[in-house]
């Protein structure tokens, strides 16, 4: 595929779906950097349901100075292919958190039996699990190791690792079984799980409390 697009004159975007999905990590890195080749001459659309292109992808393209740009979709109550979650990947998780509740706060404005109001709720849990699963790695363990990430940072932070405490992991452990079934399909004969609104502010400040205090007690910002 890659000798046939590039070896003609044309200028024209070229869209590749899931190309690294039989791959192995090896030729996966190769494939990434021979789109991101390409890339330097024409504008190349990926899709993936796989973080470790997504990943691949970014870091090659800073690498190699070429523009970059993410779009994340999800499925919502009734439609799918919906966009979403932009930057919900990136940045500190506190500041995540606290956006989520600014969402809330505006979904209560809502009227509670609009299809609108159940796509928003239906969002923010979804933005939540994320928010959980991603503080294994970038809270908890201090982004030591990443997911899909070939570095590994110790200095001046495997030793903060001991401060964990039970309590840590307890929480997470939680928070990810309960709102787990919000990020992952269900049969369609499973029970409906319901979180009210309340409950689900009550959550997500809690975490970020806790965000807060473990944060502080490493010493990190």
């Amino acid at each position: 595929f890659f000798a046939d697009a590039t070896g003609r004159d044309a200028l024209s975007p070229v869209i590749i779906d899931d190309p690294i999905s039989s791959l192995d990590c090896n030729y996966e890195e190769y494939a990434t950097k021979r789109i991101v080749e390409m890339a330097q001459t024409r504008q190349v659309i990926v899709f993936t349901h796989r973080l470790s292109l997504l990943v691949g992808l970014s870091t090659c393209c800073s690498k190699a100075s070429v523009a970059f740009k993410e779009c994340h979709i999800r499925a919502g109550i009734q439609y799918k292919g919906l966009p979403d979650f932009e930057d919900l990947y990136h940045g500190k998780i506190k500041n995540q958190l606290n956006g989520i509740l600014n969402t809330i706060a505006q979904i209560k404005k809502k009227d509670e039996n609009s299809e609108d109001y159940q796509n928003a709720i239906d969002a923010v849990h979804k933005k939540f699990r994320i928010l959980v699963e991603r503080s294994v790695e970038d809270v908890l363990i201090l982004s030591t190791v990443r997911r899909f990430d070939k570095q590994i940072r110790t200095q001046g932070i495997i030793k903060k690792l001991a401060n964990i405490k039970v309590e840590d992991c307890e929480i997470i452990e939680s928070m990810m079984t309960k709102y787990s079934y919000f990020e992952h399909s269900q049969p369609q004969d499973s029970a409906t799980v319901i979180v009210d609104i309340e409950d689900l502010q009550k959550d997500i400040e809690a975490f970020r409390d806790w965000v807060t205090e473990y944060n502080k007690r490493m010493g990190v910002n």
